[in-house]
């Protein structure tokens, strides 16, 4: 009777439905090669593809890889200029500049420490968001370079909303 309301709050648990496979269009036009994977495998398969000229990185699956997509089809900026920002950017002149543009968004509450060990967070692109398990299929960009900080760049990952632009992505890792 209420099929429906069971299928909108357990979607997640659900097997979920088959991604449309990219085609060879989409993927030339990317500045990197990429790879499926099954989700499950995503992080031993991320460590096999690493090598000292090849930086990887999990994408996500295919709604996460799309955005991506769209975010380097629509960039305006030029890699070099991205990376010649990153080299010019001091990180504490920025935060500070941050801060001081809105204080109230940087303030931190006064509370206590906790006195346990608060447990790692892990990159979670290749899972589910609810029900924490393996997505079938995500994406693991390979990036022609050993530096792993200009990921952000060549993804074009910032500069929209409150997001810093991607020098600033760069510059913090």
């Amino acid at each position: 009777m209420f099929g429906w309301l069971k299928r909108l709050f357990v979607r997640d648990r659900l097997e979920p439905e088959p991604e449309p496979a990219p085609t060879n269009i989409e993927l030339n036009a990317l500045p990197f090669e990429i790879v499926a994977v099954a989700g499950a495998d995503a992080h031993t398969q991320l460590g096999k593809l690493r090598s000292e000229t090849v930086a990887a990185a999990i994408l996500g699956d295919w709604n996460d890889f799309s955005l991506l997509r769209q975010l380097i089809a629509e960039a305006d900026d030029d890699l070099n200029e991205i990376l010649l920002a990153t080299d010019r950017l001091v990180i504490s002149e920025w935060c500070q500049e941050s801060i001081s543009e809105d204080e109230d968004y940087w303030e931190m509450p006064a509370a206590e420490w906790p006195d346990q060990t608060l447990p790692s967070i892990e990159p979670s692109l290749h899972m589910t968001l609810l029900g924490k398990k393996p997505k079938r299929t995500v994406y693991i960009g390979l990036f022609e370079t050993a530096d792993t900080w200009k990921i952000p760049a060549i993804l074009r990952f910032g500069g929209w909303d409150e997001c810093p632009e991607p020098s600033v992505h760069c510059a913090f890792h």
